[in-house]
């Protein structure tokens, strides 16, 4: 149930945890799941990157996604491996997961390649004036 200011009753770290909605309604406690979506955690991962590393359903790894796009660049701090790689690591893995953050980090994908590419022929592109 999210109020037009963008804040919620649902307790955003529910999401983690694959659970639908917190359901407690009694509280008087409202979250702003944009700035949650957006902090890191002591591990200094955001939510988006715990989501995918617990292999969450896509449902629930959409949630977080949309409230933090950007996040689809960026590397893990524990392993090292970009959004789309953690997704897909474990036997767990959701599939719908990897691909849909596969499907969105399609530019920085085509990027890491070019530069991998790059180091390893020692391509330099220069420029020649004509």
């Amino acid at each position: 149930m999210l109020v037009e200011a963008g804040l919620s009753r649902d307790n955003p770290d529910i999401i983690l945890k694959g659970r639908p909605h917190n359901q407690n309604y009694n509280s008087s406690m409202y979250y702003d799941h944009k700035v949650w979506a957006r902090n890191k955690d002591l591990d200094g991962r955001l939510p988006i990157v715990t989501a995918v590393a617990k292999s969450l359903k896509w449902t629930f790894t959409r949630r977080i996604f949309v409230l933090n796009m950007p996040a689809v660049y960026e590397m893990d701090v524990l392993t090292g491996l970009p959004l789309f790689m953690l997704a897909a690591i474990g036997p767990m893995s959701d599939m719908e997961s990897v691909y849909n953050i596969l499907k969105e980090s399609l530019p920085a994908v085509s990027m890491m390649i070019n530069q991998e590419f790059n180091c390893y022929t020692g391509d330099k592109r220069k420029r020649t004036k004509h």
